[in-house]
């Protein structure tokens, strides 16, 4: 089983990577001198990677799930004009907008110890390079 795919996540972290080694290679020699190796390795192989998944391609899946939830909406809605029943749509959206409410304030509550927990787990693996 072989999942095709448009391939966006492979060129966007290799853009990054190759935007952040150029711009690390026209440094100055004497600022070149001053960064240390460890922290540009980390940011090719970590970072890069990571702000492109975690980031880029997170914001692409939160559009398809938001057209989804927008074409289910639509759909509740076009199926009663179609069966020619009556369709209170404050049934079709309230339940959306509760569910969004709901996540949104779970995830911000969240938010600060998520941060907290990645920096940390970070910070430990910059202190192993």
């Amino acid at each position: 089983y072989r999942q095709v795919g448009w391939g966006v996540a492979g060129i966007g972290r290799k853009a990054l990577q190759t935007a952040l080694l150029t711009k690390f290679i026209n440094f100055e020699d004497g600022v070149r001198s001053q960064v240390k190796l460890e922290g540009i390795v980390m940011a090719v192989t970590r970072d890069a990677p990571a702000l492109v998944q975690d980031g880029y391609m997170k914001m692409l899946e939160l559009l398809k799930l938001s057209g989804h939830v927008g074409f289910l909406a639509v759909y509740q809605i076009a199926s009663g004009w179609v069966l020619n029943k009556q369709v209170r749509v404050h049934y079709v959206v309230v339940p959306m907008v509760v569910y969004t409410v709901v996540s949104w304030t779970y995830m911000h509550c969240r938010h600060q110890s998520t941060t907290q927990t990645l920096n940390d787990m970070r910070r430990r693996q910059d202190d192993l390079v």
